[in-house]
């Protein structure tokens, strides 16, 4: 728009030249003149409306081997990618708005290793060559993507490969599978503590079901342990607990084990006092009346 303006403010200029310098001619030559500064002026306001139109609908048409108006490239990138140890992955980078000829991609390395590992880095897409061994936390790297062509602002991207111990998911410890628990309704439970994995590919993901009995608590990610714990409320048979582990590659691994709540024993009742002796054997004693006589005998 900036140049349109100059050439439109320029064709003005030149249409009052030629009013000016018609006045000053001579009367001989006056109407030929100002029918010659009419048609260049003419000329000039129609290259210029057009120019400007050009400017207004989207700027200059593609230039093949140049950019399209100056603008930077707009990049695509994945800007984390986790791996594990053995692999080969793609850096799949894009560029859009790019001409056909002329363009020029160019990886550095922001971890001061190198290029080493990537093969192709001349384009969008190199092969990085994941290593096969790396240390118990990984390793990570990191590139920078430049793509420049003629008249057009860089373009650039930064990717960060995280590279992982190529190990198989599993559990740490699977001691409580199969194992059952017993509580009772109203007592503090012992502590269930379910085991972390190992291997795979981070992050992790937690699942306990199904839900638990209530009174019963789960701690959620923050904490250093993942336990179960609290005071059962209510009576629950035994039930079949998974717990199981996901990783960012979608494999998992999983174990069972058992929860029963048992109902809070009965109070004892209260003790009930022993009967005396006599009435414990039920003795009884009745008297009769005695009669005492003397029997006589008759003599003759």
């Amino acid at each position: 728009m900036h140049d349109a303006s100059i050439r439109w403010i320029g064709t003005v200029n030149t249409a009052e030249e030629c009013g000016i310098r018609s006045r000053l001619a001579g009367s001989r030559s006056v109407l030929l003149r100002r029918m010659a500064c009419m048609l260049a002026a003419g000329a000039l306001a129609f290259a210029s409306a057009a120019y400007g139109q050009v400017i207004e609908e989207g700027g200059f048409p593609p230039v093949k081997g140049g950019a399209v108006s100056g603008e930077p490239f707009s990049l695509s990138c994945p800007s984390r990618l986790l791996v594990q140890t053995g692999e080969s992955v793609l850096l799949s980078c894009s560029a859009t708005a790019v001409p056909e000829e002329g363009v020029r991609y160019e990886w550095e390395s922001l971890s001061g290793d190198g290029l080493h590992l990537l093969s192709g880095a001349d384009g969008p897409t190199p092969t990085f060559d994941v290593p096969d061994e790396v240390d118990e936390n990984g390793e990570t790297y990191e590139y920078l993507l430049t793509v420049s062509a003629a008249n057009a602002e860089d373009g650039t991207a930064e990717v960060t490969v995280n590279v992982l111990d190529g190990l198989p998911l599993a559990f740490v410890d699977d001691s409580i599978s199969g194992r059952v628990y017993v509580f009772t309704v109203g007592e503090a439970s012992e502590d269930i503590f379910l085991p972390e994995a190992t291997g795979g590919l981070p992050p992790y993901t937690h699942i306990l079901t199904p839900l638990l009995p209530r009174g019963l608590g789960f701690t959620i990610a923050g904490d250093p342990t993942w336990t179960i714990f609290g005071t059962p409320l209510e009576v629950s048979p035994r039930t079949e607990y998974t717990w199981q582990i996901v990783d960012a590659n979608s494999e998992s691994v999983s174990l069972a084990f058992f929860i029963q709540v048992a109902p809070a024993p009965k109070p004892p009742s209260p003790p009930v006092a022993e009967p005396s002796e006599a009435l414990s054997l039920g003795i009884t004693v009745s008297a009769s009346s005695l009669r005492f006589g003397v029997q006589s005998a008759d003599t003759e």
